[in-house]
């Protein structure tokens, strides 16, 4: 099992990329997105927002709501199964997605 891990995950990581890059909706959500909505909140709507006497600056509260919002997005462009079958395959391990695709 650990003779292929490198191997494996360069090959994974590699057909992720490539189906990343393909799809232009993923860099805009994963990457120009949260760009965009720090922008938004610092710039734009920064000075509307009170945080209270006493209390952090307003980026100190923007920026974890962000790096989430990130991470959540991230995770749901979950990698397509033809991306990960032939691993499986190799492994002897079922693949429970039903796809039959390499």
């Amino acid at each position: 099992m650990t003779t292929h891990f490198f191997t494996d995950t360069g090959v994974l990581t590699a057909r992720s990329l490539r189906h990343v890059l393909r799809s232009p909706d993923t860099i805009i959500t994963t990457a120009i997105q949260p760009i965009g909505f720090m922008l938004l909140f610092v710039y734009v709507l920064g000075g509307a927002i009170d945080t209270g006497p006493g209390s952090g600056p307003y980026v100190s509260y923007l920026l974890p709501g962000i790096l989430v919002i990130t991470i959540a997005a991230g995770i749901a462009y979950k990698p397509s199964p033809h991306i990960y079958a032939p691993l499986a395959r190799r492994h002897g391990n079922a693949c429970t997605t039903g796809s039959s695709r390499d």
